[in-house]
């Protein structure tokens, strides 16, 4: 069977068994059949390694390995955590729906281990895909019978949030049962670290299992027989048919087939459970999908586990790097020790790294520190651009205090408190950005690469952060003073793109070195690159206009631009279509020029950008202005704008930072 064909006959089996499970739910509660599927899987797969099994408990007893029993413990209470998580969800919300939250785990660890600035488009995929789903919580629980269950829409939208949570928490077990298989794998032979664990999962949702009111039900022959065949489907078949897969074929490709699940979770909801999904839900699931194919290809090989290609040899026997989770289990190394690895640091001087990140920074972590500075900028927009979708912009009438007798939201201003809430939460989140800055002011004072003299480019770059954070708090004051109005808004927006402009420029300086700017493609290259920024740069400007004039002014009886918001959109769209065009052509140009690749893959992605955009401009326009979905175009221009002036400084060259020279040694054989 070619791997392909592996990998997804295992998610099927997966989703079957998910799909078998669902079907109990109105004979068992969903704590009684995660019971019963655990302690089948367990059983099963101890059936074939009860010797290693043995053998490993013997030798932790015997070696009173303490450490490596807590280790798998964790393992299996994450994974307990995250199969009663996910069938909660389950009996909430469609199986599609669920598994997409559930997701987000595997995606999570994926991103922050990379560091990738590409990773930032997954990020804003998946958080479109999760802001599509959020558009009607009650409308996705009647997709799964939970309206009538909760008593109409109100109690629908209670039932899916309810499921909803539930699908986050399986996410972060998710997240974790990653981080922890690896460990477990070091310290434990075949199977055997993989069993214990199940046991320890089974252990723990034993006690909900059984007070869940329908342990009289499940000790039913046909109930006993079901919950083995989900064990055996969730847990036994696919862990063999991963393991196969993964001998054979590269540790991305296996993501990006593994990407498929949550599609395919929505086909076995639909056959299995009729649970009918609407197009916005289905193009959610897309947008995971993707975000989670893209996480899992840009995964570096140097951090394939063992069993994958590239790695350590895959063993015959099931071993935990084999388990399903592999989506970022490569990009999650685990810090522990394996046996015969050098000792540990200890707890002192693992605490002072990040100080000496900060006040030593190498090229590796001044890189990493830039890059948290172009994250928080971006941040920035994107919870502004909530504030205003949620008409929470008065929720703090005043200014720099939330209400004129309190500095935080308490007291009554007139918006329900939770608009209070949301406003003095971004309030709170420009403070965090604000520390952020100084962090990275104060790296790049310290930052000296060649054991040179102080970057004075990578200063200046720097604390323009701080300082313009600053003006922006400033500016934020004013558009809550003159209440909302637009002009102040859009220019509180351009000056955070502004802003951006900063953090990328200091983000990709200080991974070069100090020679003049050398030109990658031709001067009018450049030129054209240049002028199709511009044209961007002048589109977002029409899109402040845009919202200036709509109906999405923030809070209610804002004052509005006084201009035909049909003629300022069609503006909007027709710069759009020119910037495409623009786009296209520079793509085709710079790949039949020869430019560098990084250059010609960046402005393909900025064109395929510039073409979901587009269409979200367009869905959102046509669908009467649903703040998801604008809140997604927001987003969208963001993360545009970032990829475009990436793109811009991929045009040219300063050289690479000198390696420091090797000081001279003394006499006594010690460095001077």
């Amino acid at each position: 069977m070619p791997p392909s064909a592996l990998v997804v006959t295992g998610v099927l089996s997966v989703q079957v068994g998910a799909g078998l499970a669902g079907r109990m739910f109105g004979q068992v509660t969903p704590a009684t059949m995660t019971g019963l599927r655990l302690w089948a899987a367990a059983g099963l797969m101890a059936a074939f390694g009860a010797r290693g099994v043995a053998r490993s408990i013997r030798e932790l007893v015997r070696d009173r390995a303490w450490r490596d029993g807590a280790v798998v413990v964790a393992f299996g209470l994450a994974l307990g955590i995250m199969n009663f998580s996910i069938y909660q969800s389950f009996a909430r919300i469609p199986l599609g729906i669920a598994v997409t939250f559930e997701f987000l785990g595997p995606l999570a660890v994926a991103v922050a281990s990379s560091r990738r600035l590409l990773d930032l488009v997954w990020v804003g995929l998946a958080a479109a895909g999760v802001t599509l789903l959020s558009n009607d919580w009650a409308s996705l629980a009647r997709g799964n019978g939970g309206a009538a269950a909760g008593g109409g829409a109100g109690g629908g939208a209670g039932l899916a949030l309810s499921g909803v949570a539930f699908a986050l928490v399986a996410a972060a077990g998710w997240a974790a049962y990653i981080l922890l298989s690896a460990s477990t794998g070091r310290r434990f032979r075949g199977s055997s670290g993989l069993v214990i664990a199940m046991a320890v999962a089974a252990l723990a949702v034993t006690p909900a299992a059984a007070a869940g009111g329908s342990a009289g039900h499940a000790l039913r022959p046909g109930v006993i027989g079901m919950g083995a065949a989900v064990g055996l489907l969730s847990s036994v078949v696919p862990y063999r048919l991963e393991l196969e897969a993964l001998r054979r074929i590269p540790a991305r490709i296996f993501g990006i087939w593994m990407s498929l699940e949550p599609a395919v979770a929505a086909l076995v909801g639909l056959v299995m459970l009729r649970e009918a999904l609407a197009p916005r839900e289905w193009a959610a699931i897309g947008c995971v999908i993707v975000a989670c194919a893209g996480a899992s290809r840009a995964a570096r090989p140097r951090s394939l586990p063992a069993g994958w290609p590239g790695g350590e040899p895959v063993r015959d026997t099931l071993t935990m790097r084999s388990v399903r989770g592999h989506l970022a289990a490569g990009a999650a190394d685990s810090t522990d020790t394996a046996v015969g690895a050098p000792p540990r640091p200890g707890v002192a001087r693992r605490a002072r790294r990040p100080a000496d990140a900060l006040l030593s920074p190498s090229p590796a972590s001044m890189k990493r520190i830039a890059l948290a500075g172009v994250v928080a900028s971006a941040g920035i927009i994107m919870t502004g651009a909530g504030v205003r979708l949620s008409a929470s912009g008065l929720g703090c009438p005043d200014w720099p205090r939330c209400t004129a007798a309190s500095i935080v939201a308490s007291g009554t201003t007139g918006d329900p408190l939770v608009h209070r809430w949301v406003e003095f939460g971004n309030r709170l989140v420009t403070v965090l950005i604000f520390v952020v800055a100084v962090a990275v002011c104060v790296a790049a004072w310290q930052y000296r690469p060649d054991r040179g003299g102080r970057r004075k480019d990578l200063v200046w770059l720097a604390a323009a952060q701080p300082v313009a954070i600053a003006a922006q708090a400033v500016l934020g004051g004013i558009v809550v003073l003159t209440k909302l109005d637009p002009v102040w808004v859009s220019a509180h927006f351009l000056a955070s793109m502004a802003l951006v402009v900063a953090t990328m420029a200091l983000y990709v300086r200080c991974d070069e070195g100090r020679g003049r700017a050398r030109l990658l493609v031709a001067p009018e290259v450049r030129w054209f690159a240049l002028g199709a920024v511009a044209v961007l740069g002048l589109m977002i400007a029409a899109g402040t206009v845009v919202t200036g004039t709509g109906p999405l002014a923030g809070a209610g009886a804002i004052p509005r631009f006084h201009v035909p918001l049909g003629g300022v959109t069609q503006l909007h769209a027709d710069i759009g279509w020119l910037l495409g065009g623009l786009v296209l052509a520079l793509a085709i140009g710079l790949r039949l020029l020869g430019a560098p690749r990084r250059a010609v893959r960046l402005s393909w992605l900025l064109v395929g950008m510039i073409g979901a955009q587009g269409a979200i401009g367009y869905a959102q326009y046509f669908s009467g202005l649903p703040v998801g979905l604008v809140w997604v175009h927001v987003t969208g221009s963001v993360l545009i704008w970032v990829t475009a002036i990436r793109l811009l400084l991929a045009l040219r060259d300063r050289g690479t930072v000198a390696a420091p020279a090797a000081r001279p040694l003394a006499p006594d054989g010690q460095r001077q």
